[in-house]
């Protein structure tokens, strides 16, 4: 049971439970006391007037009527008003000046006291200054005791948490007791809004049967299986012909194959008009000539004789290359005949004017020489005047 709810102490007493067991204690402000401090302290109880001069008290404070001349606090100055009294208290309560004048005194108080002596500590949680917070008044002042999440003097600022937060995805940070939270965009979530949610693991109105769902980023959209298409429902076939593909006149037609009533492949197809192939129809067609039976016949004939021919060319080559080195062979050898007949006719002696012939061998003529004939031997007179006569000539032109 909480005792102190009934809240019982008086006159802004402050309710304490008892550690040791049921009950309550209270903390009685100053000038009163009791059990729920509802009695004001008399503080002339402890008389504190001198010279039998009255005294009447209020809260932590008594005055003293002097008579007889008598000044001060408790009547026991005949000089000043301003002095100490028999509690060896000053005029004012060392919480302002004092001012001496003829016939009384007067105290100007410090912040947070009143009363002719500024005995009176002013309440200043009367005008409840902490906004967030418990006042607790102090001796000239009051403490404000901040609620969670509160600071400064009156608790009037409220702790940033969000300050140095960052929220990912555009988040917004909404500070909290000593706490913050990122308001995440639709399809996102996490302490900083960093995940993203995959929408499509769970119940979506995508198709299930016809349709696809698939994930983006902070959301996601419906598409269509291969056949169909108007998502998300994706209750359309899909028409490829609508876009007419064939073209130059070609015919559109659609290839659908299922699996349980369900589109599995869709394609479409292209008739093409004469001259015209292709998948869309959009090449001309390459025209090939058909060879009739006996261009057929003949060629089958011409391929039959072909290794035939190449062996007689063949071999045609290799004959003529032959007669080509036997020629060039022959044509070698009287060349050289021909030089060594001419050795062979003797040498030509230059004397003066004179010259020598010298006859040649018979025996080193050679079949080759056109001065001898080899079906008629050897013919001295002629042969050898026709030869003196055109070495002659020949010498002479030298």
């Amino acid at each position: 049971v909480n005792e102190c709810a009934s809240r019982p102490c008086r006159n802004n007493g402050e309710c304490r439970e008892l550690i040791t067991g049921p009950g309550y204690d209270c903390l009685c402000p100053s000038g009163f006391t009791g059990k729920n401090c509802e009695k004001m302290i008399n503080l002339c109880e402890t008389n504190p007037c001198c010279a039998g001069a009255v005294c009447s008290y209020g809260l932590n404070s008594f005055s003293c009527q002097c008579n007889n001349g008598r000044k001060g606090p408790s009547c026991c100055s005949n000089s000043t008003w301003c002095s100490y009294d028999m509690f060896n208290v000053s005029t004012c309560h060392d919480h302002g000046n004092c001012s001496s004048l003829q016939n009384q005194f007067n105290c100007s108080c410090e912040r947070g006291w009143r009363g002719s002596r500024c005995e009176i500590d002013i309440n200043e949680c009367d005008s409840q200054p902490c906004v967030h917070g418990e006042c607790r008044n102090t001796r000239g002042s009051y403490e404000c005791i901040c609620e969670d999440d509160y600071n400064d003097t009156n608790c009037d600022q409220k702790i940033d948490d969000c300050e140095g937060v960052f929220c990912e995805n555009d988040g917004q940070c909404v500070d909290g007791v000593h706490n913050y939270t990122c308001e995440c965009a639709q399809g996102l979530m996490g302490r900083h809004c960093e995940i993203d949610i995959d929408e499509c693991s769970g119940k979506t109105e995508c198709s299930r049967t016809r349709g696809v769902c698939i994930n983006t980023h902070g959301g996601y959209h419906c598409g269509c299986r291969t056949g169909y298409e108007d998502p998300p429902s994706c209750e359309e076939r899909t028409n490829y012909c609508k876009s007419f593909p064939c073209g130059n006149n070609g015919i559109c037609q659609h290839e659908y194959r299922y699996d349980h009533e369900t589109v599995v492949v869709s394609n479409y197809s292209c008739a093409c008009f004469v001259g015209w192939e292709g998948r869309n129809c959009r090449h001309r067609e390459i025209e090939i000539e058909t060879p009739g039976p006996a261009e057929l016949h003949s060629s089958k004939e011409k391929a039959s004789r072909l290794p035939l021919t190449i062996g007689i060319s063949f071999a045609a080559l290799v004959l003529c290359a032959v007669v080509m080195v036997i020629v060039l062979y022959k044509k070698r050898q009287r060349h050289f005949q021909r030089m060594q007949e001419t050795e062979d006719l003797g040498a030509v002696k230059f004397n003066n004017r004179a010259s020598e012939i010298l006859d040649p061998v018979p025996d080193q003529l050679m079949f080759s020489n056109p001065l001898y004939n080899i079906n008629r031997g050897f013919d001295e007179e002629s042969d050898l005047n026709i030869a003196v006569s055109r070495c002659n000539w020949e010498v002479s032109d030298c």
